[in-house]
């Protein structure tokens, strides 16, 4: 009866205190006990969701009791539930990142421990997410009288994966675009159009608080260049006379066609002879047999330059290397043909013969030798009549060429 007795007493006071520890409130946590978060992501898309974990261990190094109640707090964003029982010093709930842009700054509490502020949880959301923006330009190039190209800007985050929802703004150095902000589809693509005629480079960029960008209040941005293909040219061309010499006239043979299909006209042509002389302007000239010529005072290597310019401001530029040699010697020989008799006279024709024999005479300057006078010509003959037996004669000539060399000869007569 006695040991019955003493069982059930015991079996009693088990109970009680059994009941009295169930009943009793947790361990609250004191300043000393150490807090440390960990998020299962840095940056999340609109409404994405991630694990957040909090482990506590107290001043002694031991792990916070059972059943201690931690509470999570967030900037931006909700965690669900916002409160959760520790389970071998851990407690965990859901980050819920919702539909604003920007970092949220997750903390978590228990009793007076809190979360040291270095030690917070930073999650980048939506616009604030993104880290890479590519743009790509389709096409590449427009015609040279204007055209239009797509631009897609395509947001992803750190780990390349497409963001949706993020507002994008777009910006271009020439042309017009059909929209400058609009906001990413499911492939985190926005696009719009350019529409130029002149090269352009265009931007697209996300502007987010806090963005991973590291720029504080803007996000990432990306580019893509619109080139424009060339405007079809004219064709050109030049070609000077062959052996061109000093202080001669030197001929140029010069093309100029504006491009086929281009609908356009010749509006100018000029040359450059490349020894320092203001340039030749051709006006107007078009067509495979355009003539300009030029004197070159001194021998030596030159460039010429013929630049044509067609009425949609497309132009192109044919050069020629010329070698310009020395004037060549002037020689002149005198020849007369058979003398006619006319009583007390002879009448003889003489014939100037002038090498090199391209070269350009100004005067031909007789002397007779017999008192007659001086007499000058344009051209290379000269009739004279001489006394009969008052020889013998010495007939002189004197030659001027255009460039102003001179040369000069005899001959002696007896009529």
């Amino acid at each position: 009866m006695r040991r019955v007795r003493v069982t059930a007493l015991a079996a009693a006071l088990s109970a009680g205190l059994a009941a009295a520890c169930k009943d009793a409130a947790p361990v609250t946590p004191s300043a000393s006990t150490t807090i440390t978060l960990t998020a299962a992501a840095t940056q999340l898309p609109f409404n994405g969701t991630a694990m957040i974990v909090a482990d506590l261990v107290d001043g002694t190094g031991q792990l916070a009791p059972n059943g201690t109640m931690v509470t999570f707090a967030t900037t931006l964003g909700s965690i669900e539930p916002s409160q959760a029982a520790t389970t071998q010093g851990r407690a965990s709930a859901t980050f819920v990142a919702g539909t604003v842009s920007g970092t949220a700054i997750i903390t978590a509490s228990a009793g007076t421990a809190t979360t040291a502020p270095d030690a917070a949880k930073k999650i980048a959301i939506g616009a604030a997410a993104a880290s890479r923006v590519g743009v790509v330009a389709n096409p590449a190039a427009v015609p040279f009288n204007g055209g239009s190209s797509t631009i897609t800007a395509t947001v992803v985050d750190g780990a390349g994966k497409p963001l949706a929802s993020i507002p994008v703004t777009f910006s271009t150095t020439a042309g017009t675009l059909t929209v400058t902000a609009l906001k990413t589809d499911q492939d985190g693509n926005a696009r719009t159009a350019l529409t130029t005629a002149q090269p352009a480079t265009v931007t697209a960029a996300v502007g987010a608080e806090g963005s991973v960008s590291g720029n504080v209040g803007a996000g990432p941005a990306g580019s893509a260049s619109v080139a424009v293909t060339p405007r079809p040219q004219p064709t050109v061309s030049v070609a000077p006379s062959p052996s061109p010499t000093a202080l001669g006239v030197t001929t140029f043979t010069i093309g100029a066609v504006p491009a086929a299909n281009s609908g356009t006209a010749i509006q100018s042509v000029s040359i450059n002879f490349g020894d320092g002389t203001r340039p030749l302007d051709l006006g107007a000239a078009s067509g495979t047999n355009i003539v300009a010529q030029h004197v070159y005072q001194f021998a030596g290597t030159y460039t010429v330059s013929v630049t044509a310019v067609d009425t949609g401001g497309a132009s192109a530029t044919a050069t020629a290397l010329i070698v310009v040699a020395p004037q060549a010697p002037l020689s002149v020989a005198i020849a007369f043909a058979p003398p006619i008799v006319a009583g007390a006279t002879t009448i003889y024709t003489f014939v100037a013969t002038v090498m090199p024999a391209t070269a350009v005479i100004a005067s031909y300057k007789w002397t007779f030798g017999d008192g007659s006078a001086e007499q000058t010509t344009t051209g290379n003959q000269v009739a004279h009549s001489f006394r009969n037996g008052g020889g013998p004669y010495t007939v002189q000539l004197i030659v001027t060429s255009a460039t102003g060399q001179t040369a000069d000869t005899f001959t002696i007569i007896s009529p």
